[in-house]
């Protein structure tokens, strides 16, 4: 039967103190780790270089008038210019920002890097104090 190997994450500031380590095979261990890690990470990095931004995928926004149907209507889609009603403007923002900022620090053109179109909907039901 294999063995199993404990594998975890550790933040930066836990791989430095380390890499200070009076005992040796840890000061050791964690300098090659780091090392180890900045070779993946220049790899990484040279690779989503050399891809071709992705297009971003369309965004929609609905009205779902105060009423707890979804999505409600479309009432501003890809291209269009911001419209009169404030929460509408707000929530196509927040999803060009999340888009740019997928596309800018990950290279994904959507949230499952695959274009998947972002929906919204403004004004569900009455007092409702959420998004999705």
């Amino acid at each position: 039967m294999p063995t199993r190997r404990l594998q975890t994450i550790l933040p930066p500031y836990l791989m430095h103190q380390l890499e200070r380590a009076e005992d040796p095979v840890i000061r050791e261990a964690a300098q090659s780790t780091q090392l180890l890690d900045q070779t993946f990470r220049a790899k990484r990095l040279e690779k989503k270089e050399s891809q071709p931004a992705k297009k971003l995928p369309a965004i929609q926004i609905f009205d779902a008038n105060h009423a707890q149907t979804l999505p409600g209507r479309l009432v501003r889609s890809a291209h269009q210019t911001p419209v009169a009603d404030t929460a509408v403007n707000e929530a196509w923002d927040g999803l060009q920002a999340t888009l740019e900022f997928l596309q800018n620090s990950f290279r994904r053109n959507s949230l499952d890097g695959d274009g998947t179109r972002l929906r919204a909907s403004v004004h569900f039901g009455e007092r409702y104090m959420n998004a999705f």
